[in-house]
């Protein structure tokens, strides 16, 4: 049994003991964010998140679809978790195509902005990141691939109030994607700096 009576920060080199499992080696921890709670931007929004049902075996979900001309967004208002570092994050997005054939492909942009107490509303967002997915078949679980680092806008923090923005950008060239892309949800990755939350 170990006793820690210090509140300075200690490293461990776990490679030396026995019988330690590491569950991350990233340090990482998911805030999942469904289509359900999802909502379309006031500007050029996609669909409203709807209830679907497959035809044979009656798998209920929501989706949010996202339109394959007009380039169209999707928001997430969250509280950040108080163990969240306040750097960079990461996003998967899973989708499913409602149309198109092999070789299109969809590309997906995803931005966020902290807010924090006496910060304005209207203030601008981190860059966007983006990820390109493939389509597989029609109506098939997809998931991308994880984007490169997303550096929130502002100043995040753990207790942040982050404004968190997807959209499909059908207006790049690589954008392919014949028909809807149905979003599902967002899984985002952050790094922690303490155990409790």
């Amino acid at each position: 049994v170990w006793v820690l009576t210090t509140n300075a920060p200690i490293t461990i080199d776990v490679t030396s003991l026995t019988g330690v499992e590491v569950r991350d080696a990233t340090g990482r921890v998911p805030l999942i964010l469904s289509a359900s709670g999802g909502k379309p931007t006031v500007t050029t929004g996609c669909s409203a998140p709807s209830l679907y049902e497959t035809t044979t075996n009656k798998v209920n979900y929501y989706g949010l679809n996202f339109d394959d001309t007009t380039t169209e967004s999707a928001f997430w208002n969250v509280t950040m978790p108080d163990n969240y570092d306040g750097g960079v994050v990461y996003a998967v997005l899973k989708w499913a195509p409602v149309a198109g054939s092999a070789a299109q492909g969809v590309i997906w942009g995803v931005k966020a902005r902290a807010l924090n107490d006496d910060d304005a509303l209207d203030s601008a967002f981190g860059s966007e990141v983006t990820v390109t997915d493939t389509w597989l078949a029609v109506q098939d679980f997809q998931s991308t691939a994880e984007t490169a680092a997303i550096t929130i806008g502002g100043s995040p923090a753990g207790g942040s109030y982050v404004a968190l923005n997807v959209r499909r950008i059908p207006t790049d060239a690589a954008d392919t994607l014949t028909g809807d892309a149905r979003l599902l949800s967002v899984r985002i990755e952050y790094a922690i700096n303490r155990v409790s939350v």
